[in-house]
């Protein structure tokens, strides 16, 4: 396990099998290696299981049974490699974006159409937020010209009468515009 100073576990570390097992369990609730087991086709035998959860490696597992935790774990064969090599000692960091660690299992299974509109939606939602932070640049730069140039805020007596005449200084501007728009 990679632990930073004052045995605090690097949160960009790696899982180990025994993590991910941890993970699976509470999950998907199955408290039973028994349960695991069959899951697999009793491919791994329940106290392989268990040795895998209780105990640390002291090897790579071999291709097969690599393939089989994936399967049952519900993860890419290359997270069972890398928690393998952090099971050892080996100090892994996980490289990914936080929205990549928080896909839910299954999405390899997604068709390439299926991975092409998730990646069109989050375009369109990074270039929202793109537009959006722009916009808001702009305002800002906008007021802070505005404050700027008049200092002076107008005083109390000006919203009265404004208020009593049943317009604002930005109406009367919208109202200006549409004047020199129709002339």
């Amino acid at each position: 396990m990679v632990e930073q100073a004052g045995g605090r576990r690097d949160s960009s570390a790696v899982p180990t099998i025994a993590e991910l097992i941890t993970a699976y369990r509470d999950r998907t609730g199955t408290p039973s290696y028994e349960v695991m087991a069959r899951k697999v086709r009793s491919e791994l035998q329940p106290n392989r299981l268990h040795q895998l959860h209780t105990a640390t490696p002291k090897s790579f597992a071999e291709a097969r049974t690599m393939e089989l935790l994936a399967e049952l774990l519900e993860v890419p064969v290359a997270t069972i490699v890398l928690a393998y090599a952090s099971s050892l000692g080996i100090p892994v960091k996980d490289s990914s974006t936080e929205l990549a660690r928080t896909l839910p299992p299954g999405t390899e299974k997604l068709t390439l159409e299926d991975r092409d509109a998730i990646r069109a939606i989050i375009k369109a939602l990074i270039d929202a937020r793109s537009d959006e932070m722009a916009i808001i640049e702009a305002w800002q730069a906008d007021t802070q010209q505005t404050s700027a140039a008049d200092p002076e805020p107008a005083g109390q007596e000006d919203f009265g009468l404004a208020a009593r005449r049943g317009t604002s200084e930005g109406r009367r501007l919208r109202e200006q515009q549409d004047r020199d728009a129709e002339s």
